[in-house]
């Protein structure tokens, strides 16, 4: 098949996001063309790069949902016509803010009619978090108790959807007045850990809430870098550790996370564990594709089955989003839609 004409694709050109017209991408035997229909908008995380990577277009949008319109002959899953959701591994070159977009067959699944372009796109990235951490790395089981300290960031809405689901008792926690509002009117939540007033404890307020047993499971948002840190809306190393219950499991986003001696003695009294959630890591690696698979199929399944509802916060064209300069939003998902 012979792909030809141009494309509007966004772009990180020099540091700035660019709007750019560029060929439309021809699959390789192992990937699939997709009409992007919408693309979840998540913070970039651009690693540090020399001058001569940083002339480079990089891709930027990584959830994708659309319309197969073409498959690689090793691609067996899906076919042209097919509605599909990918998550592009960020060593795709294709971006997902763009009209068309070629996504490696195994982060490509289909979706369900019944589930939306746009809904699809906000719950992946929460999705993949929530099964990673959740099922696989915490074994999270029916009855347990979970912290998830940013309940209403767009990642966090969903792993405290997800750990409903399965039948644990969820509590979130709160870093604004704002947060606080929105997730208490969620019915899914047991409770609010609210941290915004500065004087509720994390710690304190985990043993209230479990009659001083301790939590089953935390899945952190960041953590508090140190005691001098004025910023008390992220609970600190000593508090998450002391808050888990006997045999508890601490699952961590955060990369350069340093336990001293006594956090590790606390974790070995408690018979915890710590597991460090990577999301990169997830999409890069090779010997976990049947799994990554079954997370995006569990995603899109919960989604059509109404399980799951991600929390759309706002909604733009590509080239509104090109041109804003507004932050992406603290509560919620904003999904960035491409045509018709």
């Amino acid at each position: 098949v012979h792909f030809s004409g141009t494309m509007k694709s966004l772009r990180l050109v020099n540091g700035s996001l660019q709007l750019l017209d560029i060929d439309v991408p021809a699959p390789s035997e192992y990937e699939v063309l997709i009409q992007v229909k919408a693309c979840g908008a998540s913070p970039l995380n651009v690693a540090k790069t020399d001058s001569k990577q940083q002339q480079q277009h990089l891709p930027v949008g990584w959830e994708v949902a659309g319309v197969a319109t073409a498959v690689g002959s090793s691609v067996t899953h899906v076919q042209a016509g097919d509605e599909v959701v990918a998550y592009l591994p960020r060593d795709c070159e294709s971006s997902g803010f763009a009209e068309q977009c070629c996504a490696p067959g195994f982060c490509v699944v289909k979706k369900s009619a019944s589930a939306s372009f746009s809904d699809c796109a906000a719950a992946l990235q929460g999705g993949v978090r929530a099964l990673a951490s959740l099922h696989y790395l915490a074994r999270l089981t029916p009855g347990d108790t979970v912290v998830v300290c940013d309940g209403a960031s767009a990642t966090g809405h969903i792993v405290a959807q997800f750990a409903n689901h399965w039948g644990a008792k969820v509590f979130v926690v709160a870093s604004s007045i704002p947060e606080s509002l929105h997730l208490r009117s969620v019915s899914y939540i047991a409770d609010v850990i609210d941290l915004s007033d500065n004087v509720t404890e994390f710690a304190t307020a985990c043993r209230d809430l479990t009659s001083g047993l301790g939590v089953d499971c935390i899945v952190d948002g960041g953590v508090l870098r140190s005691a001098t840190q004025q910023d008390k809306t992220l609970p600190s190393k000593h508090d998450i550790i002391s808050s888990l219950a006997f045999g508890g499991k601490w699952v961590t986003c955060v990369s350069n996370l340093q336990l001293d001696p006594p956090d590790s003695e606390m974790l070995h009294l408690r018979s915890a564990s710590l597991s460090f959630y990577s999301e990169e890591a997830w999409l890069m690696a090779g010997a976990q594709q049947g799994r990554f698979l079954h997370m995006l199929c569990e995603t899109v399944s919960k989604v059509a089955a109404g399980a799951v509802k991600p929390h759309i916060a706002g909604q733009l064209s590509l080239s509104e989003f090109a041109k804003t300069t507004d932050p992406l939003p603290m509560i919620g998902k904003l999904v960035v839609l491409l045509g018709k």
